[in-house]
């Protein structure tokens, strides 16, 4: 079988989506499946064999609505599809999706990214071709049971889902909490809105001057982060680090006390960078947001806390919370794990994955 996995952006590019879709390739080319992958590049186009499969970047002429448009990924797609036993898309990616809806593919395979909820006018008209998309799927990945009960725009497709959580290299399963003074605590993902930063930063504002703060993650709104912290007087609580690697990233995670998300909407429809904490034991203090896959990887006041959306004074109380006591933050670590070691066993996520091909 020869796959054409087609995603937004692959490695090098940093984020949860790239690591998602490269694991999933990397599965099946272990698998002795034929895979070629195709997506953009913020720098050049390129075919990068670097991954013992080929993978055709694509740098986009520009972006409209936070999506890349690009005739060379147009044509390459129109050209190649026929040599395909399976196209697998991860969405949303309008244009590339528009068209799909037009090829007579052999097998379609569909891995719901998430909902377009942010932009209202994006989404006016992009509804009717995920329709037809949906529509001609043969199979449709969803990472998340609680996302995929909150979106509309599944309802009408559930015959064909299939909830396959993500494969993730564990990186650790040993974590212990420091008896230290200092409580470090650990946020990663890309510097946008959604992402809730903001929340985060002001809430240790209302912290005692031992609790600090690492964030992992580039973006758009790295300048704005900045002039926060500066605002806020914070600068020597607060690291910002971008372009970390794997190794550097299991450092952070393995000193942190607990791992921070304070994602506002569903537009977090899982949270990657959770998954790979409570694989590390990491204790959790999530933002309530109903419908957003982030609920999947805790259970509150088992393995951490979850506080009121936008609330930047109840998510400090939730941190206080966790960690006035040693013995409950060695509690919740412990039951981290467990919970990952239930919910997210790689063998029965493999065999689903696999499945999903035949």
């Amino acid at each position: 079988m020869k796959i054409l996995y087609i995603t937004k952006y692959f490695p090098p590019e940093y984020g949860g989506i790239e690591t998602l879709s490269k694991n999933i390739c990397d599965f099946f080319f272990k698998k002795n499946k034929k895979i070629e992958v195709v997506c953009f590049s913020k720098k050049k186009t390129y075919l990068s064999k670097s991954n013992y499969y080929n993978v055709y970047f694509f740098k986009p002429l520009l972006n409209l609505f936070s999506t890349p448009i690009s005739i060379s990924i147009i044509l390459f797609i129109l050209k190649n599809y026929k040599k395909y036993d399976c196209i697998h898309i991860h969405t949303p990616n309008p244009l590339i999706e528009l068209i799909l809806i037009f090829l007579p593919i052999k097998k379609l395979i569909i891995s719901w990214g998430s909902d377009i909820v942010n932009q209202k006018i994006l989404k006016l008209f992009f509804n009717p071709i995920q329709f037809f998309l949906l529509r001609k799927s043969k199979k449709i990945i969803c990472l998340s049971n609680n996302y995929l009960n909150y979106s509309r725009e599944l309802k009408n497709f559930r015959k064909k889902i299939v909830i396959i959580p993500p494969i993730i290299k564990k990186l650790s399963n040993t974590h212990k909490v420091k008896n230290n003074h200092k409580i470090n605590i650990l946020m990663v993902g890309r510097l946008v809105d959604y992402k809730g930063y903001d929340i985060a930063i002001e809430a240790l504002s209302l912290l005692p001057k031992n609790y600090n703060l690492n964030i992992i993650g580039s973006g758009k709104n790295k300048k704005k982060l900045i002039n926060l912290i500066t605002n806020l007087k914070l600068n020597k609580r607060i690291k910002l680090l971008d372009k970390v690697n794997d190794q550097l990233k299991e450092k952070y995670l393995k000193k942190s006390s607990f791992f921070l998300m304070c994602s506002t909407s569903r537009a977090e429809s899982f949270g990657i960078s959770i998954l790979e904490a409570i694989s590390n034991s990491l204790p959790l203090i999530i933002s309530r947001v109903k419908g957003s896959g982030m609920n999947d990887m805790i259970i509150n006041k088992f393995n951490g806390y979850k506080f009121e959306n936008f609330s930047h004074i109840d998510c400090a109380k939730k941190i206080t919370k966790l960690c006035e006591s040693k013995k409950r933050l060695n509690l919740f670590s412990k039951n981290s794990l467990k919970l990952f070691n239930q919910k997210f066993n790689r063998k029965k996520i493999e065999t689903n994955l696999e499945r999903i091909y035949y």
